[in-house]
């Protein structure tokens, strides 16, 4: 059976979502959230299929490919910023928020 999405990755235009280039502070509603995880998702997709030609290559910022390494990577860099006495009272908005920690389970190492 074939996976139905609400929306087609292949008329979509790609944008990477690594954190150079995601601007959290337009995240800031459901819609704007949900736009940043469409997004993540096709850059996901994207890189599956470039990992699958090169292994050693990222291509869209996917440092972390299982969910226990993308889970670590949201814990260490999280307590990696208490540890610097850095907060994340800066995210006030909690959809701002959630999509900094995504892209630390992205990035993060």
């Amino acid at each position: 059976m074939e996976k139905k999405n609400n929306f087609d990755i292949l008329d979509r235009k790609i944008k990477k979502t690594d954190y150079k280039s995601i601007d959290i502070n337009k995240i800031v509603d459901e819609e704007s959230f949900i736009e940043f995880i469409k997004n993540m998702y096709v850059s996901r997709v994207l890189e599956n299929i470039n990992m699958s030609k090169n292994k050693y290559n990222i291509k869209y910022g996917w440092a972390n490919h299982t969910l226990e390494d993308f889970l670590y990577a949201i814990l260490n860099g999280y307590v990696s910023h208490k540890n610097q006495s850095q907060t994340l009272d800066e995210y006030t908005n909690p959809w701002s928020l959630i999509a900094y920690l995504l892209i630390l389970g992205q990035m993060y190492e």
